[in-house]
């Protein structure tokens, strides 16, 4: 469990690190440098967290993709939590999925135990609140919590870029990965 917990936490941050490629196809948008205004009403746990504070702390420099890096590097060691009182990214033992993160989307039920609450996988929906934060347009980054509807949209949108096609990712791209069911 640990070793695929340890996987999934390197997908996630490989899938906005190298972070369909949201602005491949468009130039660097420059918006108004400053201080980070937040997207949403943090949860009261997590205003009270060192990651609030670094992210709190980050200026906006207008360079989306550096900005979304930036943002992304604000939540480095932040761990999920078991409840929803439990969103501080303090958690080092929680395995419930239960992340800040999953708040800009909402409750959803994922079938795994947690009813309806903030408790989903949240790889799509980190990579869309850093895009938030990051005050990434809405009509250029989509906010979603499905990777596979993340990248119909981007699909859908001409952004996207198989391997195959011969594109060379570069910093702020969103990469996609395809899990593929009993490969390693």
């Amino acid at each position: 469990m640990k070793a695929n917990r340890t996987r999934f936490l390197r997908k996630s941050l490989a899938f906005l690190a190298a972070a369909i490629l949201i602005l491949s196809s468009m130039s660097v948008f420059a918006l108004s440098s400053g201080a980070l205004t937040p997207s949403y009403t943090f949860s009261d746990a997590y205003t009270y967290s060192p990651y609030y504070q670094k992210l709190i702390s980050y200026e906006l420099t207008g360079d989306q993709r550096f900005d979304v890096l930036s943002v992304a590097f604000t939540q480095l060691g932040y761990h999920e939590g078991n409840s929803e009182a439990d969103m501080d990214g303090l958690n080092t033992s929680g395995d419930k999925n239960f992340v800040e993160y999953n708040r800009l989307y909402g409750k959803l039920d994922n079938g795994e135990g947690n009813g309806t609450s903030y408790g989903y996988a949240w790889c799509a929906a980190f990579v869309s609140w850093c895009l938030r934060q990051s005050q990434v347009p809405k009509d250029l980054a989509t906010t979603e919590v499905s990777c596979n509807r993340m990248t119909k949209w981007y699909q859908e949108k001409s952004q996207f870029k198989k391997r195959a096609s011969g594109y060379t990712p570069i910093p702020g791209d969103i990469i996609m990965f395809v899990n593929k069911v009993g490969s390693t």
